[in-house]
């Protein structure tokens, strides 16, 4: 290939300096569009499908919906044999949650509140380079460990501690392109705020200075920006993040009765879902019927956000594979429609994480565990994963 384009360039040199029409600029520019042509019709540029930031993934890339992948769980429980399953279902993206840990202080530095381990950061760079060679992006999302529930809400202490780390861990990652963005944390809580009607406001004000951090060493990865809970309702109080590389992260399991069958309740959903299973998933007062239409009337909110010019992305999605009569596949079917006709990128949930959402078993028992490439669900995912 560069043979070709250096004879390409000799041509152009010659045509020119025997018409007597030299312009170096011209020449300049016509020999870039060429060489931009020609990089774009080779197999190598043309397989990549992700827009130019100096190699590193932009927040664009996620909101035209190019990513398709997986929830992988703990970087710690993550083994190396598992790509050779999960490479041939299409997945261009997985999301990986690494614990940052309390830690001791550091010799000659602010005194160290959280940490990523070495053997952490080493994994992942190893992990990295592994997803690298297939063409698999990363999301790395931070879990900060908490002595109780919702402790970094009371402590500007501890916020700072995870302001810190992160910078600590962002300059240690920031020349990794197979990196596709950074998750400031894995799911924010706010079980434990006094005013959980101000969550937004909260979170938003300690995000900010995470990604003030962050950017001090890190100015080209994608930061994701888990909203509350993943919760649609809870744009409503965001603040202005003042990054123009941020992109939004939701959840989709809605409604939990339904998706979280036989975890949080011991009754059995079909779906589509009557009224008269008496559901009122939103609290409106009155029993809801759970068909396409009410998945695509709860996710409009975050289609309204997107629209307005967010970045969005659905960081976590999906339905225990024993729901019943096939309700399962109908569920993931009409989820992944709206998906694609609103360009969402996405991670499901799970690979090899939670057996109830493991989209490799085939059958609708809730004691079946026999894997198979072949299962309906990963079919499904599969087909829809190698639309890019």
């Amino acid at each position: 290939m560069l043979f070709f384009y250096w004879i390409f360039f000799k041509i152009i040199v010659y045509y020119n300096i025997k018409k007597q029409k030299v312009c170096i600029m011209k020449n300049i520019k016509i020999i870039l569009i060429a060489l931009i042509g020609l990089l774009i019709s080779s197999n190598s540029y043309a397989a990549w499908p992700f827009s130019s930031n100096n190699g590193f993934v932009s927040k664009n890339d996620f909101n035209q919906g190019k990513f398709k992948g997986f929830n992988v769980g703990a970087l710690k429980d993550y083994d190396e044999r598992y790509i050779d399953e999960l490479a041939p279902t299409g997945a261009n993206i997985v999301r990986v949650i690494v614990p940052f840990t309390f830690c001791k202080p550091v010799e000659d530095k602010m005194p160290c509140i959280y940490q990523v381990s070495p053997d952490n950061v080493e994994k992942l760079k190893k992990m990295s380079d592994q997803f690298g060679k297939k063409n698999i992006k990363i999301i790395v999302s931070a879990l900060f460990y908490e002595k109780q529930k919702g402790d970094f809400w009371k402590s500007k202490m501890l916020q700072a501690g995870m302001s810190d780390s992160w910078k600590y861990f962002a300059d240690q990652i920031k020349d990794d392109k197979n990196i596709a963005a950074l998750e400031l944390y894995y799911s924010p809580d706010e079980s434990s705020l006094p005013d959980k009607h101000k969550v937004s406001r909260a979170w938003s004000i300690a995000g900010y200075n995470m990604i003030k951090a962050i950017r001090n060493v890190d100015t080209n990865h994608v930061i994701i920006f888990q909203v509350p809970n993943g919760d649609p309702a809870n744009i409503k109080g965001l603040l202005d993040l003042n990054d123009n590389n941020i992109v939004y992260g939701f959840d989709m399991f809605y409604p939990n009765a339904l998706t979280l069958q036989g975890i949080i309740n011991k009754q059995s959903f079909p779906y589509p879902l009557g009224a008269e299973y008496g559901l009122d998933p939103l609290f409106t007062g009155k029993a809801t019927i759970i068909d396409k239409k009410a998945l695509s009337d709860y996710l409009q909110p975050i289609i309204d956000f997107k629209n307005k010019g967010n970045a969005v992305f659905i960081s976590s999605w999906g339905i225990v594979y024993y729901a019943p009569q096939g309700s399962a596949y109908r569920y993931l079917t009409d989820v992944l429609s709206i998906f694609n006709d609103n360009k969402l990128s996405w991670a499901y949930y799970g690979f090899r994480i939670n057996k109830a959402f493991d989209p490799f078993i085939a059958g609708e028992n809730i004691s079946d565990d026999a894997r198979t490439p072949e299962a309906s669900l990963i079919t499904l995912l599969r087909e829809n994963m190698e639309k890019k």
